[in-house]
């Protein structure tokens, strides 16, 4: 399907913060993706391969953020923000990340609670709780319908609390928040529409560590190079392209999003390095 793009996940947010229960600082991570643009591009992306090592091209060597100590990475659903087809498709996007994992690795990445249902939170914060261990609640997902305080071009955004490693190695993330833009998107008076299990299936690579495929990365990251993305006009058969977590979101005439609900194998080799 030949599609027109809105929009570009654009350049991810970094803020500082420092913990009062550790010595270490405790880096608050803002992944933001959004839309804005011209280009036409294709959405297939489907693999059937499972890559069960960790494969990092040598331009996307700093394209992991970092990883959880522990899984399941438990994820919830704010009560009563999403309704049922809505929790739903973000399951689903969750599953696919399980499916890969389980293939993989020999265990689900993410505990997404009952089918249909999710794990349900009443946690009505603003931002993760970075001074602070693990929430009981997990990764709580939210609907936000007004008091948008990102970008108004950013889909979702990912917020996410972790601590450095002391070795040089991946630092450990330990808390998140997730929050969908209902204000720009999604509602009828937006007039554009994202397909909502991409988007999750997006987000919750983030989630689970990865940045971008290409473009600016942020911390811990940020002052390492990473790959340019390809112009869809110009290279429309560049692999990167077609990535889960490749920076931009693409629509058609009528403000249908592009679909992306398969992983690639950059998407797998990349996530096989993080865990």
């Amino acid at each position: 399907m030949s599609l027109r793009k809105i929009g570009r996940l654009p350049a991810t947010k970094r803020d500082l913060f420092f913990g009062s229960t550790t010595a270490l600082a405790v880096l608050v991570l803002v992944t933001a993706c959004g839309a804005k643009g011209k280009k036409a591009a294709s959405s297939s992306n489907s693999s059937s391969a499972v890559v069960k090592d960790c494969v990092l091209p040598a331009e996307q060597q700093f394209s992991i953020q970092g990883h959880w100590g522990t899984t399941p990475i438990k994820v919830s659903i704010h009560a009563a923000d999403f309704d049922p087809g809505e929790v739903t498709a973000i399951q689903t996007g969750g599953k696919t990340w399980n499916t890969f994992f389980t293939a993989s690795k020999g265990f689900n990445i993410f505990d997404l609670g009952a089918d249909g249902i999710g794990n349900q939170s009443t946690n009505a914060q603003s931002a993760p709780a970075c001074n602070g261990g693990t929430l009981s609640d997990g990764t709580v997902l939210y609907k936000r319908f007004s008091n948008w305080t990102h970008s108004a071009q950013a889909i979702a955004v990912t917020t996410t609390c972790f601590t450095p490693s002391q070795s040089g190695g991946l630092a450990t993330i330990f808390n998140a928040i997730m929050e969908f833009n209902y204000v720009n998107f999604f509602a009828q008076s937006s007039g554009r529409f994202p397909d909502i299990q991409s988007i999750a299936l997006h987000e919750l690579g983030h989630l689970l560590g990865l940045d971008h495929s290409c473009g600016a990365l942020g911390r811990p990251n940020q002052a390492n190079p990473n790959v340019s993305c390809p112009d869809s006009a110009t290279d429309p058969n560049n692999p990167l392209l077609a990535t889960v977590m490749f920076p931009q979101v693409f629509f058609d005439q009528t403000g249908a999003g592009e679909v992306k609900q398969a992983l690639t194998t950059n998407d797998q080799g990349r996530a096989n390095c993080a865990y």
